[in-house]
């Protein structure tokens, strides 16, 4: 009877032990999940600092699904700063995100996990997975996470520090310029039955305060920084490559060409849209001289929407409201283009970067025509400028419609050099479709976060967003059109919320410059050949400017490395770890010609297929019975 009771407990035990190395066994090659655990910090309902947990899992093979759970409630922005920090941190760890799929676990003291601020350490806890296969203990962050890479301010800085330090971080990660940090501390005064709350505004430097803690405050532009200040591996900073000879010249003649027709518009007129004009004109120019070339067509495509829009108030003040033939010259414009984009017989990895840039650009044409129309007047077919009843005329529809008209020539240009650019292997149609649906989800994803945003913070200015993505959303037959939409709306939002947060955008454009020049490393040898119509945009200007042109080429550099399938198989969780669920080491590739290795204790590391949970479980199961089959037949023989 003993023996017989003994047998099934070994069975059981047999089974139970065996369960995990059955699963790892069963799917070594096939897949893996990663999770780890790091925490959170937020300010509570009653306004003061807590802390919570964060478990994030990353899992291969996925569709680029990004699920969140949190307790308690969340708002919606929590919900899209998920989906941005999954997307960002694929981005700098150099991994497709559509072959992944994440989980976010956040469990808060507070009432309500609400707010981006999570962001950053989402993202963060994310790309620590994708590079290292764990997370690191005994720290914090906090902040907005913007799609490109980049970290945006939020409130309750002295509060989060606070928790952190409770929790016992040695580090806290801040965005970039809130080191010193304005709070506002509330005073109840009570003189007999009137009782008010006297507010005061006071400023503290975060890292002096932090030290006074134990805590060491840094902070952070972008999330190669934050990664970096933790002892991560980061991708080497590369600087990015010159476009082409032939593009620049492509560029200083456009520039030229667009300049001699704004001065000419221009000097017919006499008014201050004419002066801004020229005013453009010169600048334009300037930036020539001085080898600026993207910069450069960029500034004469302005002048020459406003030198277009001057020859309109010119007739309208000699009694001239009819602005029709402008409106045709617009539209017949953008059909022209996307005709011209039709025509292209073969995409390649030589010109996609331009045709997604024409697409894109013609999205943002689209979109001054569409809102220029709504501000004119329209009577049985023809357009006027609309006049008040005190006879004031409203020239911004005009101004609108012209701008339409100048961004299609430019998005003809590009739609030029992607036709002189057709060398090499055309891209699979099955290629497009997934770059199509990548980027039509983000962009969707992002622009319902930046509207959530700004719906709280009462900043409007995401509506170019919101129109280029419904715009991704309605083309259905042509994956092209759709990506450049998408891209273009990615590129939108994250403009929007650079604008409307970003503290320091020269220290932020320098982080998002390395990250594109790192992306631009990881093409093929021979793409010294390409246009690099997003590169050619890294050229240029100071301050915000050369932040939002830097954002939108990493962009675009990040569509061209998901065509080509970099990235799109990871060994391991992202690119760069083994799947293994005992002690190895793993080997983090950073740059062509460094690695580095860092040694683990992964316990956690679980590999997973389809099936293998079932599988499992009904190992379990079978363990479970064995042990209800012993007990009932040593009942038996008593």
């Amino acid at each position: 009877m003993r023996i017989i009771v003994y047998l099934a407990v070994l069975l059981t035990i047999i089974l139970v032990a065996s369960a995990p190395a059955l699963t790892a066994l069963s799917n070594s090659e096939d897949g893996f999940q990663a999770s780890c655990e790091s925490i959170i910090v937020a300010v509570s309902s009653s306004g003061e600092g807590a802390t919570g947990r964060l478990i994030v899992t990353v899992r291969y093979p996925g569709e680029g699904r990004v699920y969140i759970s949190t307790s308690p409630a969340s708002q919606l922005d929590t919900l899209g700063s998920a989906r941005v920090a999954a997307f960002a941190a694929s981005l700098a760890a150099g991994v497709d995100m559509s072959s992944l799929d994440f989980y976010y676990v956040l469990e808060s003291k507070s009432i309500v996990v609400g707010g981006p601020s999570a962001g950053l350490a989402m993202a963060l806890a994310t790309y620590s997975l994708l590079t290292t296969g764990s997370c690191l203990d005994g720290y914090a962050a906090t902040g907005m996470i913007l799609p490109d890479t980049s970290v945006g301010p939020v409130g309750g800085l002295k509060e989060k520090l606070e928790a952190a330090a409770s929790s016992g971080a040695k580090v806290f990660l801040i965005p970039h310029g809130q080191e010193k940090y304005t709070y506002i501390a509330r005073k109840v005064e009570r003189n007999g039955p009137i009782v008010r709350i006297v507010s005061t505004p006071i400023s503290i430097d975060l890292v002096e305060y932090g030290r006074s803690l134990g805590v060491n405050v840094i902070g952070v532009s972008t999330l190669a920084e934050a990664a970096e200040a933790l002892g991560l591996p980061v991708p080497e900073a590369r600087v990015p490559p010159s476009p082409s000879q032939q593009l620049t010249a492509t560029l200083s003649q456009y520039t030229l060409e667009t300049v001699n027709l704004a001065r000419s518009l221009a000097g017919d007129s006499d008014n201050v849209l004419a002066q801004k004009a020229l005013e453009l004109s010169d600048r334009a120019l300037d930036l020539a001289n001085d080898d600026f070339y993207y910069a450069s067509a960029v500034y004469a495509t302005l002048a020459y929407s406003y030198a277009r829009a001057s020859i309109e108030v010119s007739e309208a003040k000699d009694g001239d409201f009819d602005v029709t033939e402008l409106v045709e010259e617009s539209r017949n414009s953008i059909a022209g283009v996307m005709e011209k984009l039709g025509g292209i017989e073969e995409v390649t990895v030589a010109n996609l970067d331009a045709v997604l840039k024409a697409y894109g650009v013609l999205g943002e044409a689209s979109y001054e025509y569409s809102n220029g129309l709504g501000m004119l007047v329209e009577k049985n077919g023809r357009y006027f400028i609309p006049v008040s009843i005190l006879g004031e005329a409203n020239y911004e529809g005009v101004l609108r419609v012209s701008s339409a008209l100048s961004l299609a020539r430019w998005a003809g240009l590009w739609a030029t050099v992607a036709e002189a650019s057709q060398s090499g292997a055309p891209l699979e149609g099955a290629v497009l479709e997934k770059l199509a649906r990548v980027m039509e989800s983000q962009a969707a994803t992002t622009t319902a976060y930046v509207i959530q945003i700004g719906s709280e913070t009462g900043k409007r200015g995401y509506e170019r967003a919101e129109y280029l993505v419904s715009l991704a959303l309605s083309t259905k037959d042509n994956p092209l059109e759709t990506a450049g939409y998408s891209i273009e709306a990615i590129a939108a939002a994250s403009s929007y919320l650079h604008e409307a947060f970003t503290l320091d955008p020269e220290a932020t454009a320098q982080g998002i410059t390395a990250l594109a020049g790192y992306i631009a490393s990881r093409l093929p040898e021979d793409s010294s050949q390409y246009p690099k119509a997003a590169l050619a945009s890294i050229d240029a200007m100071e301050g915000i400017q050369l932040l939002l042109t830097s954002s939108k080429a990493l962009l675009y550099l990040d569509a061209v490395a998901l065509a080509l399938g970099i990235g799109e198989k990871p060994s391991s969780p992202g690119s760069n770890l083994e799947s293994t669920s005992t002690e190895t080491i793993y080997v983090t590739t950073v740059t062509r010609e460094s690695t580095v290795t860092v040694t683990r204790t992964i316990e956690n590391m679980v590999p997973v297929e389809h099936g293998v949970e079932a599988y499992s479980i009904a190992i379990l199961l079978v363990a479970i019975l064995s042990l209800l089959l012993g007990a009932a037949i040593s009942r038996m023989l008593r």
